[in-house]
Formats: C-alpha cells, structure tokens, sequence
C-alpha cells in the first residue's frame, strides 16, 4: 500500500541577491593570490563556511557557561 506521507525536498542551491557585495568578497582573502582563482560562487561559499565556524564556536563556549 502506498503512503500517503509527503516528502518535501529542500533545495541545495539557493539564489542570493549579493547587490553591493561583490567587492567586499573579492577583498575578504585578497592576500591570498589563490583567492581570485576561485569563481564567485566558491568564494561565498568559503566566506559561509567561515562564519558558521565562527558562529559555532560562540555558540559552543555559550553552552559551556
């Protein structure tokens, strides 16, 4: 018998307005010579990756309070 659940799915991909941030991206690493290899979208994405770390260890030493 089939369910009759519904399955919702969640895009991996989401469309960012970055109006009036491009430059501040290109000069987030830009000592570093690799960092204007990397297309947009990688770079965005590091920039994420850094503040979520950031925001985990706020959140990590908050806990520990």
């Amino acid at each position: 018998m089939e369910s009759n659940r519904v399955t919702r799915f969640v895009a991996d991909r989401v469309p960012v307005d970055i109006e009036g941030l491009r430059e501040r991206v290109a000069k987030a690493h830009a000592s570093n010579p690799l960092w204007e290899k990397l297309s947009l979208s990688q770079q965005l994405r590091q920039l994420i990756e850094e503040g979520l770390e950031v925001a985990e260890t706020r959140q990590d030493k908050k806990s520990k309070e």
